[in-house]
């Protein structure tokens, strides 16, 4: 994915409901708690690990990927 994409998904899944609340209000990812957060992009940087190395890339490659794609701050902290 290029970087506009990669924006484009995580902000489609920021704003998708993802379960009701008891009140009848909508729950978005925004709404978690911080451990949850953490949890979340710990995930989701595995996801793209195994998406970069399925496409060849070595570990340095998909370092450079996620560098390139998230910015040096999230590729640093995510992608070590």
């Amino acid at each position: 994915m290029t970087r506009p994409d990669a924006y484009a998904v995580a902000a489609a899944m920021n704003a998708r409901p993802l379960d009701e609340d008891t009140d009848g209000g909508v729950w978005l990812a925004s709404d978690a708690a911080p451990g949850e957060q953490c949890d979340a992009c710990a995930v989701l940087a595995s996801a793209w690990w195994a998406y970069w190395d399925r496409c060849g890339y070595t570990a340095k490659g998909i370092r450079e990927q996620a560098r390139k794609t998230f910015g040096r701050g999230i590729a640093s902290r995510w992608f070590s």
